[in-house]
Parts: C-alpha cells; sequence; structure tokens
C-alpha cells in the first residue's frame, strides 16, 4: 500500500495490493484498486484476470466470465484466465469448461512453477 502511495501509478503494486485483498477474501477492496488502475490504464490483461477472480469470489460467474474472456482477447497466451473460465463453467457448461481447461493444459503442462494448477485441471477434466 506504501508503494501506491509513492506512485499510484504502479501498476504492479496496484496488482499486488488487488491480489492481497482477493486471498483475504475482500473482493470489494481488490474491485476498488483494479477499477482505480483501469482509470489509467486500460488493456491489461493481468487487470483483467484479478478483477473476474474477484468477481468469482463475490459468485458473480458472469462478470467473472466476462473479465477473464477479455484477459485472453488482450493476451490469447496468457494461461490462467483459460483455467479459470474451465473452473466457472465447470458446473454449467461441460463443453465450454473442457476446452479452456484443454488449452490451460496446453499453455501450462511443461511449467515447473504451474504445476498445482495443472493437476487441479486433470482432475476437473477426469470428472467432465
Amino acid at each position: 500500500k506504501r508503494t501506491l502511495e509513492i506512485n499510484p501509478f504502479y501498476l504492479y503494486g496496484s496488482i499486488a495490493l488487488a491480489q492481497l485483498y482477493i486471498d483475504s477474501r475482500d473482493p470489494e477492496k481488490a474491485l476498488d484498486v483494479l477499477r482505480s488502475v483501469r482509470e489509467w490504464h486500460s488493456g491489461d490483461s493481468e487487470v483483467s484476470l484479478y478483477m473476474g477472480l474477484a468477481f468469482a469470489f463475490q459468485k458473480n460467474s458472469d462478470l467473472a466470465v466476462k473479465e477473464f474472456q477479455n484477459a485472453i482477447r488482450i493476451d490469447p497466451d496468457f494461461d490462467l484466465p483459460y483455467y479459470y473460465t474451465g473452473v466457472q463453467y465447470f458446473g454449467s457448461n461441460p463443453h465450454i469448461s473442457r476446452k479452456n481447461l484443454k488449452k490451460f493444459l496446453g499453455l501450462s503442462s511443461d511449467r515447473p512453477e504451474k504445476q498445482a494448477l495443472v493437476f487441479k485441471a486433470r482432475q476437473l477434466l477426469s470428472k467432465l
């Protein structure tokens, strides 16, 4: 938070603060931070990803998916929005869920830092 007080236009500090709010189960504060970022920096896939996660924590699946799709539109090789889109559609649309989880695996399977989510994606796919 101090970094943002010194330089309120520090993108990565804003994203980190929003992530902290999401991890603390306070999606409203995360959305406030991310909306303020959009006032001076539009078109960032990570901002859309974290907005989608905040909406998902609010159980607002429609807005979550909209933000995940926006992140994909901005950066089609960004793997995380595919995973979270697959999770959002898991219970309601198995076809779309499967498509997105497979895309996530295609982008992430060989990345060591993503192995926990790769494992979860494979578990979800086995249930579809």
